[in-house]
């Protein structure tokens, strides 16, 4: 059964990383049925870039170069960032990502430059941000497409 929906929910990280990365992967950890619909990234150039989302069930720990254990969710084309202060939505998912309560899926969001910002230091799986329905753990930094 698919979750009923109740609201639309928005969970942010926080705007204070610096580091200029290619990609990140982290997890998430649903504690209700939920959809994601869509995520956000940040960065501060000033040209059109490329994002690629890849997702799998589980943890992306130990599969950071695996790029047969992911699926391809998304392509942007032609991104522009919102600028260094504020988070750049992507478009939603189609369909929406089901994400059953009490399992991890991982993320995987890449650009094809080094235009994407996020902050180091952070301990793989430590809770960066959450809610009621919903843990995003730290993840680490990677390349363009798991190089």
């Amino acid at each position: 059964d698919a979750p009923r929906v109740l609201q639309t929910a928005y969970l942010q990280t926080d705007l204070s990383g610096l580091i200029a990365t290619f990609g990140n992967m982290f997890d998430v950890r649903a504690t209700t049925d939920l959809h994601i619909i869509g995520l956000a990234v940040r960065s501060s150039t000033k040209r059109p870039f490329m994002v690629k989302v890849y997702t799998r069930e589980g943890s992306h720990l130990g599969l950071e170069n695996a790029k047969s254990q992911w699926h391809l969710l998304a392509t942007y084309q032609n991104v522009r960032s919102y600028g260094l202060t504020a988070f750049t939505p992507l478009p939603s998912f189609r369909p929406p990502l089901y994400v059953r309560a009490d399992t991890v899926r991982s993320f995987y969001v890449t650009a094809d430059d080094l235009v994407l910002l996020t902050r180091h230091n952070v301990r793989a799986g430590s809770v960066i941000s959450a809610n009621q329905d919903l843990s995003i753990l730290a993840g680490g930094l990677n390349y363009y497409e798991f190089r």
